[in-house]
C-alpha cells in the first residue's frame, strides 16, 4: 500500500485502539479469507472474552446508479441482492460487488481483506460516496471480530466501541435489518393485491415503451438515414460492378479481335515470304504443291476461327446470363428494387450474401478465363506444331528440289557436251563436203590447162611445119 494511507496495516490499527483506550484483543493466525475456515478456527481456538461474540462478514458493493456500500453483518445472516435493492430503493440488478480497482482506490484493501476499519482510510469526498451499514443482528452480541487490514489476524472489539470510533472520524453508522422478508408477509398478500401489482407493472412497462424522448426519436431518424445511405451505397457498388463486368467483356472482345488480326497479318506475311522464296527456287511443279498446301492451311485456319467464335459466343452468353441473375436484371436490364421496409438484420444478411456472390462470380470468371487461356495455349501449340511440320516439309521439298536441280545441271552438262560433240561432227562432215567440189574444180582446171597446152603445142607445130 502507499505511504499516504492513514491505517495501512495491523500495527497502525492497534496503536489507534490503544490511544482511544478501547477494550479489544488481537489474535494472530493463518490467513482466513472466507467465513467457514474462520468459524472452524475459532471453535478450536476460542478467544478469552466475557460475553457473546460473533465473527462478522464484510462486503463492499457498488450501485450502478452511483455510490458504494460497505456492509458488516453477522455470519448467520443471509444477504440477498434483491432485498438489498429494495432496502436501498434501487432497481433490480443495480447492486453488485465492486471491482478490485475501486476497492484499492477507496479502502486501500485487496479482495478478502475488507473490514470496517478500512472506512477510516476514506477521504472527505469519498465519505460522501460510501455508506456504512451495520447488521441489526450484531447488536445482540457484545464483541465483534474482523480482520485489522490483514487476513492473518483478527481484532475483537465491542460493538459500542466500533460505533464510537467511526462516529469520531465522521462516518455515519446505519443500522439496517438485512434479513430476508418473512414468509408470513408474502402469504398474507391477497390475490387482488397481486393482480393490482401486476397490472401496475404492466401499465408502467407500457408507459415506458410508449414514452419516447426526443433524443430517442433523433437516434432512430439517424439510424434510418444511415440505413438508407448504406442501401444507396450498395446499389452504387452493384452498378459499378455491373459496369466493370461489361467493360471487361468488351475489352476481352477487342483484345481477341486484335490478336486475330495480328495473327492473320503474320500468317499472310509468312505465306508471301514463303511463296516468294519458292518462286525463286522451285519449278512450276513445286509451286503447284505450295498452292495446294496454302489452301489446306487456309481451310484449317477457317475451322479454328469458327471454333473460337462459337466458344466466345457460348462464354459471352453464359457471362451475360450469370450477370443478369447476379444483379437481378430483367430482360430490359432493369434492376429489381428491394422492398422499402427491410430490417437491419435482413439487410446485413443480404449485403453479406451479395459479397459472397460477388466473390463466387469472380472465381468462376477467373476459372473461365483460365480455361480459355489453356485452350488458346493448346491451339497455339497445335499451330506451332503444324508450322514446324510445314517448315520441315518445306525443307524436305527444298532438299529434293536441290537434288533435282543438281541432277538437272548434270544432265544439262551432258546434253551440252553431247550437243557440242554432235555439232563438231556435223561441222566436220560439212567441211568434208565442201572440200570435195573444190578438188573436182582443181582437176577440171588442170585438165583444161593441159588441153590448152596441147592445143597450143599443136598449133605451134603446125606453124613450124608451114614455114618449112
Amino acid at each position: 500500500m502507499e505511504n499516504s494511507v492513514k491505517y495501512p496495516d495491523r500495527e497502525s490499527i492497534k496503536n489507534l485502539l490503544e490511544s482511544e483506550k478501547y477494550d479489544f484483543k488481537i489474535m494472530d493466525h493463518e490467513p482466513l479469507l472466507t467465513i467457514p475456515p474462520a468459524l472452524e478456527h475459532f471453535e478450536k481456538n476460542k478467544p478469552d472474552l466475557t460475553g457473546k461474540y460473533n465473527y462478522c462478514k464484510n462486503l463492499f458493493l457498488k450501485n450502478k446508479s452511483g455510490g458504494f456500500y460497505l456492509i458488516t453483518a453477522a455470519n448467520e445472516t443471509k444477504i440477498d441482492y434483491k432485498n438489498l435493492c429494495k432496502i436501498f430503493k434501487t432497481k433490480n440488478g443495480n447492486i453488485r460487488e465492486a471491482e478490485k480497482e475501486k476497492m484499492e482506490n477507496y479502502l486501500h484493501v485487496e479482495p478478502g481483506h475488507v473490514n470496517p476499519f478500512s472506512m477510516l482510510n476514506l477521504s472527505e469526498e469519498q465519505k460522501k460516496e460510501v455508506q456504512f451499514h451495520l447488521d441489526k443482528n450484531i447488536e445482540e452480541y457484545d464483541y465483534i471480530g474482523c480482520p485489522p487490514m490483514t487476513p492473518s489476524s483478527t481484532a475483537w472489539i465491542k460493538v459500542v466501541d466500533l460505533k464510537s470510533l467511526l462516529d469520531k472520524n465522521g462516518i455515519k453508522v446505519n443500522v439496517t435489518d438485512l434479513n430476508n422478508v418473512p414468509q408470513s408477509e408474502n402469504k398474507g398478500e391477497d390475490k387482488n393485491e397481486k393482480k393490482d401489482k401486476k397490472e401496475k407493472k404492466n401499465s408502467e412497462d407500457k408507459k415506458e415503451i410508449l414514452r419516447e424522448t426526443e433524443e430517442d426519436k433523433k437516434k432512430k431518424k439517424k439510424d434510418r438515414q444511415e440505413r438508407d445511405k448504406l442501401i444507396v451505397k450498395l446499389f452504387q457498388k452493384l452498378e459499378d460492378t455491373k459496369i466493370c463486368f461489361r467493360k471487361n467483356i468488351e475489352l476481352e472482345a477487342e483484345i481477341e479481335e486484335e490478336n486475330k488480326k495480328a495473327m492473320e497479318n503474320i500468317d499472310a506475311s509468312k505465306m508471301v515470304i514463303d511463296n516468294d522464296e519458292d518462286k525463286d527456287k522451285e519449278e512450276p511443279k513445286n509451286e503447284i504443291n505450295i498452292i495446294v498446301e496454302n489452301k489446306e492451311n487456309k481451310e484449317k485456319k477457317d475451322e479454328i476461327k469458327k471454333t473460337k467464335k462459337e466458344d466466345n459466343k457460348k462464354t459471352s452468353s453464359i457471362k451475360q446470363s450469370q450477370i443478369n441473375r447476379f444483379f437481378g436484371l430483367n430482360p430490359n436490364n432493369e434492376i429489381k428494387k428491394p422492398k422499402s421496409e427491410i430490417n437491419k438484420k435482413e439487410f446485413n444478411k443480404e449485403s453479406n450474401t451479395i459479397d459472397d456472390h460477388i466473390n463466387d462470380k469472380k472465381e468462376e470468371e477467373n476459372k473461365l478465363q483460365d480455361k480459355n487461356v489453356e485452350k488458346e495455349n493448346k491451339e497455339e501449340t497445335k499451330t506451332n506444331e503444324e508450322s514446324k511440320e510445314k517448315e520441315e516439309n518445306k525443307e524436305e521439298i527444298k532438299n529434293e528440289i536441290n537434288i533435282e536441280n543438281k541432277d538437272n545441271e548434270q544432265n544439262s552438262e551432258k546434253k551440252d557436251s553431247f550437243e557440242k560433240n554432235v555439232e563438231n561432227e556435223n561441222n566436220q562432215k560439212i567441211n568434208e563436203k565442201k572440200e570435195i567440189p573444190e578438188k573436182k574444180e582443181d582437176k577440171g582446171n588442170e585438165e583444161k590447162i593441159n588441153t590448152d597446152e596441147k592445143i597450143d603445142n599443136k598449133e605451134d607445130s603446125k606453124e613450124e611445119n608451114g614455114g618449112n
